[in-house]
Parts: C-alpha cells; structure tokens; sequence
C-alpha cells in the first residue's frame, strides 16, 4: 500500500496540518504532472510542501517571539525535517542506533545561544508557550470542512482499492516473491511490524543502568535492511505499478481535493 512520509521534527514527531483555512475562495488549480504524481503520498502531497509547512511554523515563531519582545532567526525547514525513504531500512533502527551512539538529532536553537545565560530561561518560556500557540493555531486547521472532506475523499478510495481482486492477487504474489526470499509474509504492513517488534524487545530488555550494545543495534538494522530490501524488490514487481496507475486516476480525476491538502500542508490560506 502506498506509504506516507513521516518526518521527524526535532524530537517530536509531528504531523503538519493538511488543511485551509476556511474561505470563499479556493486554491488555484494546476494540472499535476506525471513525475508528481509518482513521488506523492497517498493525498496527493510532495515533499517540497512540508518544508514550506515548517517555513510557515517558523515564520509565526518569530512573530509570536517578536511580540514578547525576542528576536527569533527561524531554523531552516532542512534542518527540521528528516523523511525516512533518506535513512537506511525502514529508517527505524537507524533513529535508535544514532540514540546509541549519542547523536542528537534536535539541532540546536541559534536563537539561544546568542543570549546571555541570564536571558535564556525567560527565552525558554517564551519559545515554550509560542511553540503550543503556534502548533494549536496550525494543527486547528485540521478541522476545517475542505480538509476534512478531501482526506475521507482519499482514504475511501485507498480502501476500496485495497479490496479489489487485483489488489488482492497482487499482494499474494508479492508474498509469494518475499517468501522466494526468505521471508514469510501475508500482508504489506507486516515486515515493516516484524521491525518494531524486534525494536520493542530490544528496548525492553534494557533500564537505566543496562545500556543498548550497539553491536545489537546493528544487528537489527541488519536484519531491517535485508528485509526491507526484499520488500521494496518485491513490491516493484507486482505492487507498485498497481498502485501509481490508482494514485494517477484518482488524483486526476480530484484536483480539487489535491490543491486543497497540498495548499494546506504548506501553511497556506486562501
């Protein structure tokens, strides 16, 4: 099944709004191309939209700072975001094995650094209650009609397709070719759940005074890249050109809904 982006925002995950204010006016409709249409998320939503989502976030940072009366250089969107088709595997062992090592992966604020230490706890609080007013601000727009129909419009129609007999023949050939290569499994979700399974044992076998082995770590993400590269081979064989020629009818046949997430998704109102 088509798979999301997911990015990481510091170290909170973070969901960037898909949604427009509300308004009389809609986005301005353009033909999407082919080569979207092949790097889209199931939406319709390119990557080059959530950086401008987080450029938006940073934007109304500084905004909300300069009010209580700090200078805030908004972050680079780049510097925020890390989408997990750039990390090895699924890009989950990946995200442990740099906790192992102690790499930390929030950089840090230039905003703080430039203040003497006795201004940056007052800073703190701010950047704190800036940060929930500006998440509450875009994370509200979730709940705006548009947005709200045109995700129920896709997710519908992911699931029907999902049901068709020849999705379902062609996720039983894709098993049939994993278990040509070692790997025993009947649905699409499954190797990705066999890796966080194996991750949750890990973690769970350690405490605060027992430390991850990074040989163990890189074990695991051994064991997610052979599975994971079986997947993807797999999945070009028999899954994803199924998938493109759906994601090319139904966004074809909904550019509304499209320009309305992707517009969302990168802040912006219309």
């Amino acid at each position: 099944m088509p798979r999301c982006w997911i990015m990481k925002r510091s170290v909170r995950i973070v969901a960037l709004a898909v949604a427009l204010i509300a308004t009389a006016c809609s986005p301005e409709l353009t033909m999407i191309s082919d080569a979207e249409i092949a790097t889209a998320t199931e939406i319709g939503t390119q990557r080059a939209d959530y950086f401008e989502g987080v450029r938006a976030e940073e934007r109304l940072m500084a905004e909300c700072m300069a009010e209580r009366g700090y200078e805030y250089t908004p972050i680079p969107a780049e510097d925020l975001l890390v989408f997990t088709p750039d990390l090895p595997g699924y890009g989950m062992t990946q995200s442990l094995l740099d906790g192992v090592r102690g790499v930390d992966d929030e950089p840090p604020d230039p905003n703080i650094a430039r203040l003497r230490k006795g201004e940056r706890d007052g800073y703190i609080r701010a950047a704190t209650a800036c940060r929930d007013r500006v998440s509450n601000a875009i994370g509200g727009l979730l709940g705006t009609s548009a947005a709200v129909d045109a995700r129920q419009l896709f997710d519908a129609a992911w699931e029907d397709f999902y049901r068709t007999p020849a999705y379902v023949a062609a996720v039983e050939d894709w098993s049939a070719c994993m278990a040509d290569r070692g790997f025993e499994f009947s649905e699409l979700r499954e190797p990705t759940l066999s890796i966080i399974d194996r991750l949750v044992a890990l973690a769970s076998s350690v405490d605060d005074v027992t430390l991850l082995d990074e040989g163990v770590v890189r074990s695991v993400l051994r064991e997610e890249l052979a599975v994971s590269d079986a997947d993807r081979a797999c999945r070009a064989l028999h899954i994803d050109q199924l998938e493109l020629d759906f994601k090319t009818r139904l966004f074809r046949s909904n550019p509304e809904a499209v320009a309305v997430l992707r517009s969302a998704t990168r802040g912006e109102s219309n």
